[in-house]
């Protein structure tokens, strides 16, 4: 090897190095006024500098952020891609299982057990998959990336909020790439927002306790627009007619409207216009792979939910 090769070689290795420590320097001032923050907030200075001093920054991460696809499947696609005959079994047993727990939470806040139990599923596979990333950095290094820098920013200090008032334990902090946690996968500002203790013993675990992610989970959708006794979705028949561009997910209209334009129910065997109060949204055409003449029809409760599990995945979007 030449010299001059020699030479190249090292000047790219200590440029790289070069490069990180600064990387790891900006890193480090970061924290330090992050943490600040914190104190500022009102987290007490030993909390904020445990907390701070367990953070790390993991690169693997922003690949994982940047490499979300940006796309929208249809609905049959996404359900046979996450859905089994062995997972819905499951979720079956496990519904019988819990049973006493799930009919008081569903009685309470007026979400069905049913919905409850597919939410655990989907999120964790029952809890089996809660993650095992340190949350407090997967959070920081996102945050950090700039990307979505406020938004992570928010949610990591709201997490070292939670370690100040006792509600996780720092060393057992840990969960998805994007910061979510528990049974439900809750972000920080979710679960302080609307965590609940179901089992009344003083202390919120979503990590470890059922009922306190079921009530956790139940409140948090009932708060931003479930509607008891209401389905998520309705088969409708549409006319031959029909104009496509009013087939827009976030278009709403009273269900009379939609009846007047001449959709039908398939599923309960009644007029939409049962329900005239009801502003509900009739699918986009791509979410479907069903044929023309039939599509979803979707009330509040689909969107709600669907703005729900929007808003509670937002850094896996």
């Amino acid at each position: 090897m030449s010299v001059k090769v020699i030479f190249y070689f090292l000047a790219f290795l200590f440029g790289t190095l070069a490069q990180a420590a600064y990387a790891g320097e900006d890193f480090n001032l970061w924290l330090a006024d992050l943490k600040q923050e914190a104190i500022h907030l009102g987290v007490s200075q030993p909390v904020a500098n445990k907390a701070v001093a367990k953070i790390r920054h993991l690169p693997k991460l922003i690949k994982l952020d940047r490499a979300q696809p940006e796309f929208v499947t249809s609905f049959l696609n996404y359900y046979q891609q996450r859905i089994s005959a062995l997972k819905v079994m499951q979720g079956r047993k496990l519904l019988v299982q819990h049973a006493e727990l799930l009919n008081k939470v569903e009685v309470q806040y007026g979400v069905p057990k049913s919905l409850l139990v597919a939410f655990w599923g989907m999120e964790t596979d029952y809890g089996r998959n809660q993650g095992d990333i340190d949350t407090l950095s997967a959070l920081a290094t996102l945050a950090y990336d700039g990307r979505r820098a406020e938004f992570f920013r928010g949610q990591l200090l709201d997490a070292i909020l939670m370690l100040d008032r006792g509600d996780v334990a720092l060393e057992n902090f840990s969960g998805s790439w994007a910061g979510a946690f528990g049974h439900v996968q809750f972000m920080p500002t979710t679960f302080v927002t609307y965590a609940i203790d179901g089992d009344a013993d003083n202390k919120i675990d979503i990590v470890n306790s059922k009922a306190d992610a079921f009530s956790s989970a139940a409140n948090y959708l009932s708060q931003v627009g479930w509607r008891t006794g209401e389905p998520v979705m309705i088969e409708v028949k549409l006319p031959q007619n029909f104009e496509w561009k009013n087939a827009q997910y976030y278009l709403r209209k009273p269900v009379s409207e939609w009846a007047s334009l001449g959709v039908v129910a398939i599923q309960y065997n009644r007029e939409l216009a049962k329900k005239d109060d009801d502003p509900a949204v009739k699918a986009d055409r791509s979410h479907s792979n069903v044929p023309d003449d039939k599509q979803d029809y979707l009330t509040e409760n689909s969107m709600s939910l669907a703005d729900a599990l929007l808003k509670l995945n937002l850094g896996l979007s």
